[in-house]
């Protein structure tokens, strides 16, 4: 593995080039000005949609392990031009990628070259500066109290994550960092950066034809909350939470080998031991010859019994093998993962400041009652103080908060705008959202208000249920997670709010049923979600009155199928796509039960349950037999069409025979396996029999 650093600082040299693990540079001693230089920085590979892993495997990343939403840079210099009184370090401008929806003409786009992307900037002059790359983090509650020409690096680089409350999906939070003497570069050469993910992915290895182990749920809990979003930090010190449980049966690839991507953790050190820190890791599932449960649990160690603490961008892969005697093990395998993807902005100059008299208000984030306000109450108004027209940005519109401009005096420009709460918070949980002022004509300024409704302490409804036993299920405030394939009843206990509580008169919904019982409600899909889509439904409590009081949302996910096929000699000729090559008198296996010599086994890894088709080419086509049906199935009944699939999952397999070629001419068919629930996706083998001697 040192090999790798070693190599990657060598190709570093090749150009200036940017890391995450820089050094913060020392205070800026230029004479500055805002006339500007312009830059380019250089993401290798991403215009492939890929950097490689290593030079000969560059797949190892998924594609939305790759991608890249949003890319922000944060530039900072000295807020001080005198090199006799240096001062910290300071947030000079923030630059933003992405088509603005205010104004369109001040968006850029990537610049492509060969199989690499190029980000022109303009900056202001200055000696050094420091920038920071970070990537999908929108979203990061930490970042909405950043200030311009106030915020020092020191500040910046302890900003943490947002608190996990599920688990950790794509896209990605990633972040790079980059000190620059800006008389060495210029426009023409670029700089090379390397975004790195602020987690660790883990895959699981695990063949249940060969180990005898069937994996249905992955269990953790006592993990990070949340992590840096810089590295060269030494914080370690994040809350530590249980994590929903995983249904394994969803992930592609799961029990047939190696299962990519199954979770994600943010990076710890402690991760063994007895001291509280230790992160607990259990396989649940059972033999593949019966269904009596059994779980394997996995120790932080490797294959030389030495602790393992959780990197970010690295990979985990656990081992699970035989430990003879019928046990298992499971071990952990350490390697580092890839660079990520990236995008292109442009920059401007100027500040934005808010300001409010109100005591809510305090370093940019304004705290409000639970109770919404009351109809013809006052909104509270904050003042901008900004270089320009400017405009306001919510994330995800909150139908709970109202955001508004004051109109200006006829020709003039706003000053100020108002924000007020529109429902009630009934949850026992705080929500949050983000009021962003952009500086219309420079659309790279921007100063984000982050707006807090309390959680409500005299009428909160918590919602709980246990989901121990449904795997990939989640209750996490008022929202309710299960997996496609849930059928069964589930019952939810409402604690607290308002007493006399009822559903709301003449609610309807898709693919649900929904009963109140006491304190109780049973919530019933109709039936398993086959559709690829989410099926969403929203319960409304109201009060005596039909006054809404709260809302429990059930979300079942759609099914994610995906098919992938095995078998001896079978060649894989693209995405879903195979080849298989076999000789005119038909399959050679043999050393099987006499029944199934010359058959050959087609293996089956599916997330949902599938069929397989024999299909010959039309008369006049290449390889058409005329008629002659030459492939066949083993034991292929009307009932399971000779399809056997290993017990607790949809992975399974059939034996296919091929009739001798008594022809002169070389003949194809093509077998074709489709999920059978959603049937969009299905793998196919193109089988090609050698000419006969005839």
């Amino acid at each position: 593995m040192k090999k790798k650093y070693y190599l990657m600082a060598l190709a570093g040299l090749l150009m200036t080039a940017c890391s995450e693990d820089m050094e913060t540079p020392t205070p800026d001693q230029g004479t500055g000005g805002k006339t500007g230089k312009e830059l380019t920085f250089l993401f290798s590979g991403t215009a492939q949609g890929y950097v490689p892993y290593t030079k000969a495997d560059g797949t190892i990343a998924s594609g939305a392990e790759n991608e890249l939403n949003t890319l922000d840079i944060y530039v900072f210099g000295e807020d001080s031009l005198s090199s006799a009184n240096p001062k910290p370090i300071v947030l000079e401008e923030i630059l933003r990628s992405g088509a603005d929806a205010v104004a369109v003409a001040n968006s850029f786009e990537l610049t492509t070259s060969g199989k690499d992307n190029l980000v022109t900037i303009s900056v202001g002059e200055g000696k050094k500066k420091k920038f920071y790359f970070v990537a999908n983090a929108r979203n990061q509650l930490s970042l909405a109290d950043i200030q311009l020409n106030k915020t020092d690096t020191t500040t910046f680089k302890a900003k943490l994550s947002n608190s996990q409350k599920d688990l950790i999906a794509c896209p990605m939070l990633m972040s790079s960092s980059c000190e620059l003497v800006m008389s060495e570069v210029s426009k023409e050469t670029p700089v090379k950066v390397e975004l790195m993910r602020r987690v660790a992915r883990f895959d699981i290895n695990n063949d249940s034809e060969e180990t005898n182990f069937v994996i249905q749920q992955v269990a953790l809990s006592n993990v990070p909350e949340q992590g840096p979003l810089f590295s060269g930090t030494d914080w370690d010190a994040a809350q530590r939470v249980q994590l929903p449980l995983i249904d394994f049966s969803t992930v592609p690839g799961s029990n047939a080998g190696m299962a990519p991507s199954v979770f994600y953790l943010y990076p710890t050190k402690t991760t063994t031991g007895n001291t509280g820190g230790e992160i607990l890791f259990n396989l649940i599932g059972h033999s593949s010859s019966s269904t009596e449960a059994q779980v394997v649990q996995v120790k932080f160690f490797d294959i030389h019994g030495d602790p393992v603490s959780v990197k970010a961008n690295y990979r985990y892969t656990v081992e699970v093998s035989p430990a003879g005697q019928g046990s298992l093990t499971a071990t952990l395998k350490v390697e580092d993962w890839l660079v990520g993807d990236t995008v292109k902005t442009q920059t401007n100059w100027g500040t934005i400041e808010l300001s409010c008299e109100n005591e809510a208000f305090k370093d940019n984030t304004l705290t409000l009652d639970a109770e919404k306000k009351a109809e013809g109450a006052d909104a509270i108004t904050l003042s901008v103080a900004c270089e320009g027209e400017w405009v306001l940005e919510m994330n995800e519109n909150p139908d709970w908060l109202e955001a508004k401009a004051v109109a200006a005096v006829e020709g003039g420009i706003s000053n100020s705008f108002t924000v007020k709460t529109l429902k009630t918070n009934y949850s026992s949980e705080p929500r949050q959202a983000i009021v962003t002022v952009v500086n219309k004509n420079q659309p790279s300024v921007r100063q984000p208000l982050l707006v807090v409704q309390k959680e409500n302490t005299t009428s909160a409804f918590t919602f709980s249920a246990d989901l121990s036993s449904i795997g990939g299920a989640s209750l996490i405030g008022n929202v309710l997670k299960i997996p496609a394939s849930q059928s069964e009843a589930i019952a939810v206990t409402v604690t607290g709010g308002v007493s006399g509580w009822t559903l709301k008169s003449g609610e309807s919904y898709t693919g649900l049923s929904v009963s109140k019982s006491d304190a109780m409600l049973t919530i019933t899909p109709s039936s398993a979600n086959t559709s690829i889509n989410n099926r969403t439904n929203t319960i409304t409590l109201t009060d005596g009155d039909g006054n809404d009081l709260t809302i429990l949302q059930v979300i079942q996910r759609g099914v994610k199928a995906a098919i992938a096929l095995k078998c001896t000699d079978l060649v894989e000729t693209g995405t879903g796509s195979y080849s298989l090559a076999i000789g005119a008198s038909g399959f050679s296996d043999n050393g099987q039960s006499t029944a199934l010599n010359n058959h050959r086994k087609i293996s089956v890894v599916a997330t949902t349950k599938w069929e397989y088709d024999l299909i010959y080419p039309w008369t006049g086509q290449e390889g058409a037999t005329a008629g002659v049906e030459w492939l066949s199935v083993y034991n292929s009944t009307e009932d399971d069409k000779g399809i056997t699939e290993n017990l607790g999952t949809h992975n399974g397999y059939f034996y296919l025979k091929a009739d001798a070629n008594e022809t002169g001419a070389e003949r194809t068919a093509t077998v074709k396996v489709l999920d059978a629930v959603t049937y969009a996706v299905s793998a196919t083998i193109t089988v090609t029999q050698a000419a006969g001697s005839n």
